[in-house]
């Protein structure tokens, strides 16, 4: 079967099990070419991204709301979630041709759209603008996995891009990497709990799994007697002061789901 997207040609066969495989992955919106994949999905492709990490489809945005991000960043010389309310808000002013949604998350999350990704309509875009712009950090604890669970439950969503400053929290008498993993009722790593509801969703929905893009939020740097130590979630380092290595779990789950972690500089 043929069928025009944009100004190209898509064409879909049937596999032998009976099932509809897309040939040209732009019909999803998806290209493997990623210079042309911000200019379809944004107004201006040098602005289509947030702290460096490119959108390339249909996103949901994740935002640590836990009180930590009131906590001033000095690389920005401004609080962390000022921070990232000014790159967001920058960014979905930008956004055309794609549909988004931003979830806050803590210890509850709080969805922009209660209905899932929206369209990239300039009404759209005023109410996000405006709902980012009256966000504050005022959650006691950071569970990020029912709200990746619930972004990954959506058949529109093709990106995640998760922003967080610290560990989520864990309860006492866990291992440092593990919490609770719903879908399979068990205690495991947060990379490996997401990535295996990533590939069941996959399955179930008849899509591709969604490509998971993380920013880490560091500490200030630290130094003490000439030694420094900035803590980020990308990479496991040993920290000097403490002689314990940091938990890379944004890393971890970013190169398990196709995506990139990055630490905001």
């Amino acid at each position: 079967t043929k069928r025009k997207f944009r100004d190209n040609y898509l064409y879909i066969t049937k596999t032998s099990a009976g099932s509809n495989r897309i040939q040209d992955d732009l019909l999803m919106g998806i290209t493997n070419d990623n210079e042309s994949e911000d200019e379809s999905v944004c107004s201006n492709s040098d602005t289509c991204n947030i702290f460096g990490t490119k959108i390339i489809g249909n996103v949901t945005f994740l935002i640590d709301t836990s009180a930590s991000m009131n906590t001033y960043l000095r690389a920005k010389k401004k609080t962390r979630m000022n921070a990232v309310k000014d790159e967001l808000i920058k960014l979905i002013e930008n956004l055309t041709n794609i549909n988004f949604q931003v979830i806050a998350f803590g210890e509850k999350d709080e969805p922009l759209f209660e209905s899932g990704p929206q369209p990239s309509t300039q009404k759209n875009k005023s109410l996000a603008i405006k709902w980012v712009s009256e966000l504050s950090a005022y959650q006691n604890y950071t569970f990020p996995m029912q709200s990746l669970n619930k972004a990954i439950d959506s058949l529109q969503t093709q990106q995640i891009v998760l922003l967080s400053d610290g560990e989520p929290t864990r309860y006492i008498g866990l291992r440092n990497n593990q919490r609770y993993c719903s879908h399979t009722n068990s205690y495991e790593s947060i990379h490996s709990c997401v990535s295996s509801y990533n590939e069941l969703k996959s399955s179930e929905l008849g899509k591709s799994k969604v490509r998971i893009d993380t920013i880490s939020i560091p500490d200030n740097l630290r130094c003490r007697r000439g030694v420094c130590f900035e803590k980020q979630y990308c990479e496991s380092k040993l920290n000097p002061f403490n002689n314990r290595y940091t938990n890379n779990w944004m890393g971890k789950l970013s190169s398990d789901n196709g995506g990139k972690c990055t630490t905001i500089k």
